[in-house]
């Protein structure tokens, strides 16, 4: 690849100069690894652990109204709604400032972060009828 010495184009791109040679012929990425090696298991990301906990959605509330969780894992919320025309589809977690329009049917998922033993967190329509809580004792 020539460069015109007029042009604004760098001779060097990407580690990679003119005649597609890097440096020592293998160019380095981010976070010092060169292109030819592979990341070392100490450094591929783990898998994180989560529980999921399905939550029904009704015209009368929220079944369970008590549900049971782990401590210090994340937590899938999934919130399952069949012909639901009450206010229990706009759902609140105050304490994590969520809130949601759920659909009259459908399902839908919060991430909640990891929570610390023997907390917890309870939620509710917006209106404050229909309540439940998450407790983290297992």
């Amino acid at each position: 690849m020539m460069v015109n010495p007029n042009s604004n184009t760098p001779a060097l791109v990407c580690g990679i100069g003119e005649n597609s040679s890097g440096f020592g012929n293998n160019p380095i990425l981010p976070d010092g690894i060169t292109a030819t090696e592979q990341p070392a298991a100490s450094q591929l990301v783990a898998p994180v652990e989560t529980q999921e906990i399905i939550l029904k959605v009704e015209n009368s509330g929220y079944s369970p109204q008590v549900t049971h969780a782990r401590a210090g894992i994340l937590i899938k919320l999934t919130l399952v709604s069949q012909d639901v025309h009450s206010c229990s589809l706009a759902f609140v977690i105050p304490s994590l400032n969520q809130q949601v329009l759920l659909h009259p049917t459908g399902t839908y998922s919060i991430d909640i972060p990891a929570q610390t033993a023997n907390s917890k967190l309870p939620f509710s329509c917006s209106m404050g009828m229909y309540t439940g809580v998450i407790i983290f004792d297992l």
